[in-house]
């Protein structure tokens, strides 16, 4: 009888400039990320372990959240569920299409310096079982500081899985 098991490929980081990302009250202004593209041969993947580091400044306000969202293509590339998106790292307005997206996680923001490591989450999961064409992540906050990516290590990463039969 043959054994699937799970084969994870290496780690990938998506470009995703987030160093001075504005405080957004309403929690609609924030910064996507690159697209990871599912269609290429390197990935192919069933599914995605995502995660990254994301650094408040030491006058962060209580009582705050960072939120983080995917976005994804259901047509190759040619249109995202993230209003006016495109595959390249860029600021983004999503205004009242924020839920076209699909909540990956809340981040409860603690007042002062903070670094808050989140994921791994499983992309997959995140679209109810099945990977989008192409796929990436938006945050915003509303912790009246700007925030960033630590400058150090895998700051937006994922790793690729597929199955293989034993």
């Amino acid at each position: 009888m043959a054994t699937i098991t799970p084969l994870y490929g290496a780690v990938s980081t998506l470009p995703f400039s987030t160093w001075a990302l504005p405080h957004s009250s309403t929690l609609d202004f924030g910064r996507q990320s690159a697209v990871a593209d599912n269609r290429s041969t390197a990935d192919d993947a069933v599914d995605a372990m995502v995660g990254g580091i994301i650094t408040t400044s030491s006058s962060a306000s209580t009582n705050r959240q960072i939120e983080v969202w995917s976005f994804g293509s259901w047509n190759n590339g040619s249109t995202y569920s993230l209003q006016a998106a495109s595959s390249v790292d860029a600021s983004a307005n999503v205004s009242s299409m924020k839920t076209l997206m699909k909540l990956v996680t809340i981040i409860p923001a603690m007042q002062g310096s903070s670094t808050y490591n989140w994921g791994p989450f499983s992309v997959a999961q995140v679209y109810g079982g099945l990977m989008p064409t192409q796929w990436g992540i938006f945050v915003t906050h509303n912790t009246g500081v700007s925030t960033s990516l630590t400058s150090t290590g895998h700051n937006l990463s994922y790793i690729p899985v597929k199955y293989e039969s034993n």
